[in-house]
């Protein structure tokens, strides 16, 4: 398992990015893409809704190896709870406001939920390898 600690601000996606980046070095580009498009874009959701935009909120990624065959990476943030069935499963044009983030994620994801907490939310996503 590996695990970091970002802090909520305008660059947390390419910080994030940056260690994907290093950590999953052993995988082949296109899954580290995938893996990093889809991961970048649920930072960027939680800096967005969780924290307002607001710099400073604590966002904890871990990165489990379930198998040799699948990754699970989760995003805790401890800002607003969201209502993730308002949005999760509903269909979203492009040029919606955030339409185009979820759908990156779930065409990137093999599974993608939000699960809000009492202090926060905690989302994981899942990930099908081919080593």
């Amino acid at each position: 398992m590996l695990k970091k600690q970002f802090i909520g601000r305008a660059t947390v996606q390419q910080e994030v990015r940056g260690w994907l980046q290093l950590s999953l070095g052993h995988l082949p580009k296109d899954q580290q893409f995938s893996i990093q498009l889809a991961v970048t874009e649920v930072v960027q959701n939680i800096y967005r809704y969780a924290y307002g935009h607001q710099d400073g909120g604590d966002i904890i990624i871990e990165v489990h190896a379930e198998s040799g065959q699948e990754l699970t990476i989760t995003a805790r943030d401890f800002g607003v709870p969201c209502q993730p069935e308002l949005f999760l499963h509903k269909t979203h044009a492009a040029s919606e406001r955030g339409g185009m983030g979820l759908t990156l994620i779930n065409k990137n994801a093999a599974a993608f939920t939000i699960t809000p907490l009492a202090d926060g939310n905690l989302a994981q996503l899942v990930f099908h390898l081919s080593l």
